[in-house]
């Protein structure tokens, strides 16, 4: 990652690893998926590994003529979660 930001294995916390995970270009997640999903498992961090699936599953959906994904509701909610789980909250419809 060319030492700009901390690599996701040094995050502490889920907050933290939430913020990495937003914020990660997804050309970093697509290529580095494995690793990611090796730390995700590791440090039990489940809403992450979904967050993970949305976001590389939203990548390869097929498109409509607007370039739109037909599905905007999963990413939408994925990417709700990380954000309230960055910002130290419990996830909504998660049972948490």
């Amino acid at each position: 990652m060319l030492g700009l930001r901390e690599d996701i294995d040094e995050c502490t916390d889920d907050a933290a690893r939430a913020r990495w995970l937003l914020t990660a270009s997804i050309d970093c997640l697509v290529r580095e998926q494995s690793f990611i999903r090796l730390v995700l498992r590791q440090s039990g961090f489940l809403a992450g590994l979904e967050y993970l699936d949305a976001e590389l599953a939203n990548f390869r959906a097929p498109r409509t003529d607007d370039g739109e994904t037909v599905d905007l509701i999963t990413i939408k909610t994925a990417r709700g979660r990380m954000d309230r789980i960055a910002c130290g909250l419990k996830p909504r419809g998660m049972g948490a």
